[in-house]
């Protein structure tokens, strides 16, 4: 069983970075298990456009190796170390937004581990949306322990209405956003584990979300660890 889990798995994804052009500032994208960039991924880059065009954007589409719970998350810790290999030649790079789902937390967490150590000068902020801890279906509390120990903002969006094993809890080394009221007092009759993408977007509609930029205000009025935060009305 642990071969199945940690063997390297011969899938071919579509991870190619797009090149920067003329941006400075990269944002990446990363789906959940079970999940392809169809389903939000695409409509989020969409969203992100729209609000500025000073960012390159790269969808991740990693669906071939985001099929089992229990090789999830080692494939995309193992191809977020592959993006970061391609970001490492990226000389006018100087800034990296890495959002992800469920599993793809996973993905962004290992293109920070490995960018952070190649790349150190890079700015980089981690949005993750109902993140997961479980690695390799054993390590229960991999994610709790490493999401948000690397780059310089880190945010956490979780429901209580998740009720997977490893997802709605306290994030300590993150802001962390309890959005659980925002959508019981919306008319969203989804997933409340997808429920945090809904509204990420709806803060990016808004032109609201956290940004690295602004991270000395937002780190002024709220405090990591202890209580989650009351998220933003959306």
């Amino acid at each position: 069983m642990l071969l199945f889990i940690y063997l390297p798995s011969d899938i071919q994804d579509n991870y190619e970075l797009p090149p920067l052009g003329k941006n400075s500032h990269l944002i990446v994208i990363a789906h959940g298990m079970k999940d392809s960039p169809e389903s939000w991924g695409y409509s989020l880059k969409n969203q992100l456009e729209n609000n500025s065009d000073q960012s390159a954007i790269a969808v991740i589409d990693w669906s071939g190796s985001a099929k089992n719970p229990l090789t999830c998350s080692v494939n995309a810790t193992r191809i977020g170390g592959q993006i970061a290999s391609q970001l490492s030649g990226f000389n006018g790079l100087k800034s990296v937004h890495l959002i992800g789902h469920s599993c793809g937390s996973f993905l962004i967490q290992g293109v920070c581990d490995a960018l952070t150590q190649t790349r150190p000068e890079i700015k980089m902020q981690n949005t993750f949306l109902a993140p997961v801890s479980i690695y390799g279906g054993v390590h229960w509390d991999y994610g709790l322990a490493n999401f948000g120990n690397c780059g310089d903002f880190n945010e956490v969006y979780v429901d209580s209405g998740d009720k997977g094993p490893g997802r709605y809890q306290w994030w300590p080394r993150s802001f962390t956003f309890d959005v659980t009221d925002v959508r019981v007092q919306s008319d969203y009759r989804g997933s409340p584990h997808l429920w945090p993408i809904t509204y990420y977007q709806g803060l990016v509609a808004k032109n609201s979300h956290p940004l690295l930029q602004e991270e000395m205000t937002i780190s002024s009025r709220l405090v990591p660890g202890g209580k989650k935060h009351v998220a933003f009305d959306l």
